[in-house]
Parts: structure tokens; sequence; C-alpha cells
């Protein structure tokens, strides 16, 4: 690194506007140097970054770089030059002569020339500042444009980053599992699971990994088994219960959407893990809003039903429930496919979202808590409550990495991990809430038309 550039590593320091011997150079060439030393941050951001690693892969890289370096170097020797020229234009339009120290000079040629010294100095002052406005606002525009370099070279750097990560994972996972480090950025998400990653070139090769052991076998296996378990229940268990003898055609439609709901999050699940180690980032982003969607669609499907239940014979406030959760769901369906809905950096808020979605579904517990009491409208939501538990727990153990975070590296990469456990949860709400829906509408009547 050059002197200079050394020099210029520290934030410069504003000359004081109090100090009789700060002169107008030492104000103009601070602006110049605040410019300077944002040119040497993104510099120095950008050879952080790993740039000349990267550079022998794309000349854009470099092209950049050297835009930035050339315009410092610019600066630093055209800067001061400039500001003398300005400086010498100034003195010789207001009849001044070169500044000094105690300013004796101006007086001088003020008096002599029948001005006022006071004069003199308000228009120097107004000339001052009109100048170093118009030098600002020239700075400004070229911070502009140097952001936009930067902006530009990062994208670059970015694109290449992950491809040259991608290629080298590829060549990697042709014979054996990845561990967390090897994968390319936009693939991580759990640093807690350390090893058994997949990175497949194309479709085949991750229908292929069913069948093979790795991290996503337990994820991708458990809604899988779910799905045929909630297909038996649809077709065997449910047409031998009471509430199948005494539903309306309302009643199995309502049922039916939620059994459909429920098996469709099921599978998106399962696809969405057995494609989430495939090379291709879009396409990745694409299955990873396939299992958003389908989470989104059972929430509400699941409110759906206790609301159809609570409000039974209440056939005006139970539509515009019902039609207000639809519509939430679908919303929230298309928002799933917000590009940054995926991101690492949205984890949090992921969570967020389906979690206060859920919790919507409490308005309808409170409307018939109004209507029939707190105990006995409690008494008759207490089937969900099982259900409701199992994704609480899913939620905790999911949104902490528990218990991957305590034991990074051991059995829990392939086996027991955080989403493992979600999994499970997951059925154990899907399940209890059909074993809840099932007893609902056995006793929908019965306690929404006592009032």
């Amino acid at each position: 690194m050059s002197e200079v550039r050394k020099r210029r590593n520290t934030n410069p320091r504003q000359p004081d506007p109090t100090d009789d011997g700060a002169s107008l150079e030492a104000m103009l060439l601070h602006k110049l140097d605040v410019f300077l030393y944002k040119v040497e941050s993104r510099l120095n951001d950008m050879e952080e970054y790993g740039l000349q690693k990267l550079i022998q892969f794309d000349q854009s890289i470099q092209h950049a770089y050297d835009v930035l370096s050339q315009a410092r170097e610019e600066m630093i020797g055209a800067g001061k030059r400039r500001a003398d020229v300005l400086l010498r234009f100034m003195e010789n339009k207001l009849y001044m002569d070169p500044i000094d120290g105690d300013g004796s000079g101006s007086s001088d040629r003020a008096e002599s020339s029948g001005v006022s010294y006071q004069a003199v100095s308000e228009s120097v002052s107004g000339s001052v500042s009109e100048v170093s406005d118009k030098l600002a606002k020239a700075l400004l525009l070229m911070e502009e444009k140097l952001a936009y370099i930067e902006a530009t070279c990062f994208e670059v750097v970015d694109s290449k980053a992950a491809v040259i990560g991608a290629q080298l994972a590829l060549q990697a996972a042709a014979s054996r599992l990845l561990t967390y480090d090897e994968l390319p950025i936009q693939w991580r998400d759990n640093p807690y699971i350390v090893r058994g990653y997949r990175f497949c070139k194309g479709y085949m090769d991750c229908v292929y990994s069913l069948v093979r052991v790795h991290n996503e076998t337990c994820n991708i296996w458990t809604h899988l088994l779910g799905f045929f378990v909630m297909l038996g229940l649809a077709f065997y268990h449910w047409p031998s219960t009471l509430s199948w003898e005494q539903s309306s055609t309302m009643d199995k439609v309502t049922m039916i959407i939620f059994l459909v709901a429920a098996m469709k999050c099921l599978v998106c699940s399962a696809v969405w893990h057995t494609f989430s180690g495939i090379s291709r980032l879009k396409i990745k982003q694409k299955f990873a809003c396939v299992d958003y969607t389908g989470i989104t669609v059972l929430i509400a499907a699941s409110i759906l039903t206790t609301e159809y239940t609570a409000l039974y014979c209440r056939p005006m406030e139970r539509n515009i429930y019902m039609a207000v959760t639809a519509m939430f769901g679908l919303f929230g369906s298309i928002f799933t496919w917000l590009p940054v809905f995926d991101t690492k950096e949205y984890r949090g808020k992921r969570i967020l979202f389906f979690v206060s979605f859920a919790v919507a579904g409490i308005l309808g517990f409170i409307h018939t808590a109004l209507l029939h009491g707190f105990v006995d409208t409690f008494s008759f939501y207490l089937p969900v409550l099982k259900s409701l538990l199992c994704y609480v727990a899913g939620v905790v153990v999911y949104s902490f990495h528990i218990p991957e975070r305590w034991f990074p590296g051991w059995v829990f990469d392939y086996f027991g991990m955080s989403h493992n456990l979600w999994h499970i949860s997951v059925f154990g709400g899907i399940y209890y809430h059909y074993i809840a829906t099932v007893r609902l509408m056995e006793n929908a009547r019965t306690f929404s038309c006592s009032y």
C-alpha cells in the first residue's frame, strides 16, 4: 500500500472554522480529502473482499478496481492545483493580494481602491460560500458515480463467487457429501449442521438422492411417509367416523379442504427437501417457495375448520371470518414467492410471518367466547390444544437450532437435528388437528346452536 493510501486510511479531520489560520485552501482541500477517504475505503473493502483471487475469472473486476485507483491518484495530484487556481482567480477578481495569515495585503488593496475592508470581507465570505456549495455538489455527484461503480463491481464479484463456488462444490460432491464450509454461500443455512450436504448437478441427481443417507434424508421421509398416513386417514378413517355420517355437503367440503391442504403441505415439504441441494440457485429458490406456499395454505385451512365449526349456526359471521382467512391465505401464498422471502437474512421474518398468521386465528376464538363464554368456548376448542402444542414445540426447536447448536458436527448432522424435530412436530400438529376437527364436527351443532 502506498504512503498516500496509508495516510488516507484515517478519517480526515475537519478544519476548525474558528481557527484564524484556517484558509480557504484548507477548507476546499478538506472536501477533496473527504471524497478521497471514501475512495480509499471502497478500495480497501474491495481488497478485503478477496478481489485479487477473483480477478483472473473476470477482467471487469480488475477494470472497476483500476477506475477507483485512477480516480484516487488523479484527485490527489490535481486537487491541490485546482484549489490553487481557484484561489488566485478569486484574489484577482476581488483585487486582493495572495492571502496572508493576517489578511494585511487584502486590507491595503481594499483601502487603496476606496472599498471598505468589511465590504471586501463580506464579498470574500459570499464567494467562499458559493464556491464551497458548488464544490460540495460536484463531489456529491462524483460520490454517486463512485457508489454505482462499487455496486456494479461487487455485483460481478458476488456473481462470479457463486459460479466458482458452485463449480468447486460440484467437483467435490461427485464423489462424496460436502461440509458446510464447502457449500457456496447462497446454499448455507444452518452453521451447526457441519456435514452431510448434497450438491446435485440436475433434477435426477436430486431424485436419486432419495435412497441415499445425507442430512436431508430424515426431512424428506418424515413428511413423505406423513403424506401416506394422512392419505390413509382421509380414505379409511374419516368415512368410518360419526362426523362423516352426520355431515352435510359443506361439512365434507370443509374437511376435504383441510385434508388436501395438509397433504399438499407434506408433499411440498418433501419435494423442497429433495431438491434443496440442486446446484442452480434460482431453481433452488423456487422449490423453497413451494414449501412456504404449502405451509401458508395449511395454516389457512386449519383456521378455517375452527371458524366453520365454532360459528356453525351463525352463517353470516362464519362466512365473513372464513372469507377473510381465505383472502389472507391467498395473499400470504403470493407473498412467499417474493425473492427476498427465501434469503438467510429473512429467516426470522419468515418465522414471524407464519406465527403471526397462525395467531390471527385467535380472533375467531375471541368472538366465540363473547357469544358462549370463555369456559364453554375453551372446552369446545380443547381438542385443538394438542395440535397447537406440537406446532409451538416445533417452532421453538427450529428457531433456536436445538439440539445441534450445542453439539455441532455430531450425529445431529444426519438424525435428530432441529429441522427433523420440526418436521415431526408439523406432522403431529396435522394429525392432532385432523382428530380435533373430527371431534369439532361432531359437536358443532350442539355447541354453536345452543345460544
